[in-house]
């Protein structure tokens, strides 16, 4: 469990969609070291505004993670665009003897310089954890921080006005349980099109969840051994609506339901009309499901 943590962190830092698993994200705060002249060099160095990259990766829509290196161990980490965003509030420190930075987003990172604008990134592993992390790195795109100014200050000149500044917990928590609802709108999605194959070829929808498993490939092992939500499915009375039910094993995820059903028009010409759906707020309840027709329950939308 503990490795898929650190994963998905990773790959928030760039707002990937994972698919995984991860625990409740922690905010320590790390004790400044004392102030040297070396400590004062190594914060002329760092203060300013870095972005982060990886080598071969780009990230989704242009979107380019931002990290402010603000003064008295402030740290504030945003994406540009900088439209409708929140700002993650954290702190750094230094460690002068090593000559790394310390800073906490969720998980503890350490970052040491390359050059005078250029570091790099490291999310602590665990001993546990035997997943290859990537290697970030941040490029300092601006060095002109006020640095004489208290944070408040400092915010209402530096950061994008009107968007709220939160904790790491809260920001990378509603990212980490984004990533898990994604596993189940992919899975759902895969099991509309095998129902609609298995209509076609075998005139019938298929209602053994351990069948599609084995028939959908890579993600129906997924189905029976996911840590994230339930699978199951529901055929209607009369057999032309079958159902998908995903429903969480966490407080905060969205339940999901995928409906494959024959519709006939008034000529008898029949058709498939798949739909998936996402309930409107989080719940561990089974939906009431419409017996007659491929709408969404009450209390859920339809979703791409």
């Amino acid at each position: 469990m503990l490795k898929h943590s650190f994963s998905v962190v990773a790959c928030l830092l760039f707002s990937c969609l994972l698919i995984g698993v991860a625990q409740s994200l922690g905010a320590a705060t790390i004790a400044q070291a004392p102030e040297t002249t070396d400590d004062e060099q190594l914060t002329q160095q760092l203060l300013g505004r870095w972005e982060l990259y990886q080598h071969s990766v780009i990230p989704p829509f242009g979107v380019t993670p931002v990290l402010i290196f603000a003064p008295h161990g402030n740290l504030f980490y945003l994406e540009q665009p900088e439209d409708e965003i929140a700002i993650v509030h954290s702190s750094w420190s230094l460690d002068t003897s090593q000559s790394i930075i310390e800073t906490n987003l969720g998980v503890l990172v350490t970052g040491k310089f390359l050059g005078p604008d250029l570091m790099e990134l490291s999310i602590e592993e665990p001993v546990s954890s035997d997943n290859d992390l990537p290697v970030i790195y941040a490029r300092r795109v601006e060095s002109d921080i006020l640095r004489s100014l208290p944070i408040d200050s400092f915010a209402l000149r530096s950061l994008p006005g009107g968007a709220p500044i939160v904790e790491p917990t809260d920001f990378f928590g509603e990212r980490v349980a984004r990533a898990r609802e994604s596993e189940a709108s992919i899975h759902i999605s895969a099991v509309n099109r095998f129902q609609q194959a298995a209509l076609l070829e075998y005139t019938r929808f298929e209602t053994n969840i351990q069948t599609i498993a084995r028939q959908i490939g890579g993600e129906g092992g997924k189905l029976l051994q996911s840590e994230n939500y339930d699978y199951m499915v529901h055929l209607s009375t009369d057999g032309n609506v079958v159902s998908t039910i995903a429903i969480p094993k966490h407080d905060d995820l969205r339940a999901f339901v995928g409906r494959v059903s024959i519709s006939i028009d008034s000529f008898s010409n029949s058709t498939l009309v798949d739909t998936l759906c996402q309930s409107t707020s989080p719940t561990d309840q089974m939906p009431d499901l419409p017996d007659d027709t491929g709408a969404c329950p009450t209390g859920y939308v339809a979703v791409d």
